[in-house]
């Protein structure tokens, strides 16, 4: 699969048909990464999962950001604190899912799964998406400029399916802030599933990524 004039850098990773023995439609996964990261740091996601039919792109931001807590210049999908960025970041991942469409994907086969930044950009897109997706993951994140909705809802915010899980010791987004717009999200109508964890602002090896991995097969045996 190319896509031409996307606006954001990607990688496709394929699921392969040798690895199993019934073919079944594909399904893309988009593994998105946070604040000052590259696309390279979601693909070990992509390698622990084991998923029938499940393709994988890791997305960019397209932000240019030098986090001082990063090893290396990386990009984000807005600035702080004043959320610089995020229409344009949001314009390109609506542009990018039209395109997947466009190439074959069928809208509730497309999935996501973000960590911080990469799990704000999945809420808000599932929020205005034009498209019913298959499901939204976000980890260690939470839904950003609540105060926009439901004026901003788009046609599908009541049907998407999201799960958000966040650490009780995160030091970086605290959960009383992350479970404050959940719980506003929930009381208007939004499907959102929130899990807590006694986990930082980081992934629960052990515990959580098995669980997303089973959230994931468990989605797209019911869109079966």
């Amino acid at each position: 699969m190319s896509l031409s004039d996307v606006g954001l850098k990607y990688s496709l990773i394929p699921f392969s048909e040798a690895q199993t023995s019934k073919l079944r439609p594909k399904s893309v996964l988009l593994l998105v990464h946070g604040r000052g990261g590259r696309m390279k740091l979601m693909g070990w996601l992509a390698k622990r999962f084991k998923i029938e039919s499940l393709d994988y792109i890791l997305l960019e931001a397209p932000i240019p950001d030098d986090v001082p807590e990063m090893k290396e210049p990386g990009f984000s999908w807005y600035l702080m604190p004043d959320h610089k960025g995020l229409k344009e970041s949001r314009e390109k991942i609506r542009h990018f899912i039209n395109e997947l469409v466009a190439a074959g994907y069928s809208a509730d086969r497309i999935y996501w799964l973000g960590f911080s930044q990469g799990g704000v950009m999945g809420i808000d897109t599932g929020l205005r998406s034009p498209h019913k997706l298959g499901g939204i993951i976000c980890v260690s994140g939470f839904c950003v400029r609540v105060e926009d909705y439901p004026d901003q809802f788009g046609m599908y915010a009541k049907k998407q399916r999201f799960l958000a899980t966040h650490g009780m010791r995160d030091e970086i987004l605290s959960l009383e802030k992350a479970k404050k717009s959940y719980d506003r999200l929930k009381e208007l109508g939004i499907n959102l599933e929130l899990k807590i964890l006694s986990k930082p602002h980081s992934f629960d090896l052990k515990n959580e990524v098995p669980d997303l991995e089973q959230q994931l097969i468990t989605w797209m045996k019911q869109r079966l």
